[in-house]
């Protein structure tokens, strides 16, 4: 196998693929396939700026603001400044 690039052939299938689920928390606790973004969603936090999500149709923004809602709620925000 070449450096850098993945055996598609023979990589083990043992995740669903999250088609349709809108919810944080079901994306994770039914083992579906999670890319984590935490880090994006922690400078997003952080950043105290305006941001507009303009995303198309059918884009996962609700996966994204149910991600933010489950992230907002871990935060101990008393100590996270």
């Amino acid at each position: 196998m070449n450096k850098g690039r993945y055996d598609l052939e023979n990589m083990p299938v043992s995740r669903k693929l999250p088609v349709g689920i809108q919810g944080f928390v079901k994306l994770r606790t039914d083992s579906f396939l999670y890319i984590d973004k935490t880090e994006y969603i922690y400078k997003l936090a952080h950043n105290n700026a305006p941001y507009f999500l303009s995303r198309p149709r059918r884009f996962e923004k609700s996966l994204l603001l149910s991600t933010m809602k489950v992230y907002c709620e871990l935060v101990d925000w008393s100590v996270a400044e």
